[in-house]
């Protein structure tokens, strides 16, 4: 979700990491600020939210987040 060409639910595929989500996306919009990935996991010890870097490892159920850049 956020600044993705085609934000939607994508079905988990083994290897997948943010910059791959992104490319499924549609890749990033021109507003989109690469360097400020959210990724949601439910199953998180530390309270489900965390920064990501586009080689962050996905997991099933995970929701990313890609958010505007400020000019």
């Amino acid at each position: 979700m956020g600044e993705v060409n085609q934000p939607g639910s994508y079905p988990y595929r083994a290897g997948l990491n943010v910059l791959n989500a992104a490319a499924l996306a549609g890749g990033f919009t021109y507003r989109a600020d690469e360097d400020d990935i959210e990724i949601s996991r439910e199953a998180a010890v530390d309270g489900g939210r965390f920064e990501a870097a586009p080689l962050t490892k996905i997991k099933p159920g995970d929701v990313i987040r890609v958010k505007e850049r400020l000019f």
